[in-house]
């Protein structure tokens, strides 16, 4: 991606909508089609006139720029006032710091409803190059793609900046959360909602303190099998839940298992998104895990559990409820 990460498509996802979730990084695709078709000349005065699109990588500078996961450097004076954000998890973290008015824009899959009136640039992996460039934005943020064809190198020879954010971790959305507020000029409400989100996890694994540990399987793919390994947020957020991830001994990442090991370990629960999980008895394999067989499939919002944001702490929560309904009367 937590992810997130998921790619574009997920178990579970409607076919004709799959939202973009990180729980698996996502492809990275080159970008095939673009300048052509863009007024680079007219584009590039237009930003030049407005000030906007030249990125200070801290020469001089008293204050140091924020990083992105690129190394690119960002002035975080003045703030940004014309956001796109290609990452729906970072989308989300910048309407819960108070900064979704400086957002001009959306992914197919953002459906929040304070931006459901913003023009739509398509998908986070394949935006509409030009109807990016036509809203001349002063920040772009997307998943770091470092070929040269990438996203950020088209954009940045347009003047406009691209911040990478590669959120895969609780670190992550600790550093992101904060990098940005600083960015959106809402450093405060950032480092406020860092700590709530941090509290908030702390208080739940103290209510767990001293429960025994259900083993858990979370379906990322079916063919091939794909789970979280550790260093994942969803492995984390597992772990937070009063759980363990029965694959927590593989190597990090979004590792491939086989089905044949799943079975051998035969997790007490499996944790699917969507409806999925519903019709895992009639596959082949599948059937014969106890957590099948005895009705222990836990379907969870995609959306919830595969976007590492400002809602990690109530989607560990939600799944405490499921495996530990005892500890919350």
């Amino acid at each position: 991606m937590l992810a997130y990460c998921i790619r574009q498509s997920r178990p579970g996802d409607p076919a004709s909508a799959r939202p973009q979730t990180p729980f698996a990084p996502p492809a990275r695709t080159p970008l095939r089609r673009f300048l052509a078709r863009i007024k680079a000349a007219t584009v590039l005065a237009g930003l030049a006139l407005s000030g906007q699109g030249c990125e200070s990588h801290g020469g001089g500078a008293s204050v140091a720029p924020v990083l992105d996961d690129t190394g690119r450097g960002f002035a975080a004076d003045p703030p940004r006032e014309r956001i796109v954000s290609l990452v729906p998890a970072v989308t989300e973290t910048l309407l819960a710091i108070g900064a979704g008015d400086r957002l001009i824009a959306r992914t197919r899959y953002d459906t929040d409803a304070r931006i459901a009136a913003l023009p739509s640039v398509g998908g986070g992996l394949d935006p509409g190059i030009e109807a990016l460039v036509q809203l001349r934005p002063d920040l772009v943020i997307a998943w770091p793609d470092r070929g040269s064809r990438s996203l950020a190198v088209v954009l940045g020879r347009l003047g406009i900046p691209v911040y990478g954010a590669e959120v895969q971790t609780f670190a992550d959305i600790r550093r992101h959360t904060r990098n940005l507020g600083a960015l959106a000029g809402a450093a405060d409400a950032a480092n406020q909602l860092v700590a709530e989100v941090d509290s908030a996890l702390v208080a739940l694994e103290r209510r767990l303190r001293g429960t025994a540990r259900r083993s858990v399987y979370f379906v990322v793919g079916y063919n091939p099998p794909r789970t979280t390994g550790p260093g994942t947020f969803v492995d984390s957020l597992v772990a937070v839940a009063g759980a363990r991830n029965v694959f927590a001994d593989l190597g990090s990442g979004w590792p491939v298992v086989s089905l044949e090991e799943i079975v051998r370990r035969d997790p007490d629960y499996l944790i699917v998104t969507g409806e999925s999980g519903s019709s895992m008895e009639d596959l082949p394999g599948w059937r014969d895990l106890t957590a099948v067989r005895k009705g222990r499939v836990l379907s969870v919002d995609g959306n919830l559990f595969g976007r590492p944001g400002p809602r990690v702490a109530e989607a560990a929560e939600w799944l405490a409820r499921q495996l530990h309904p005892e500890r919350f009367p």
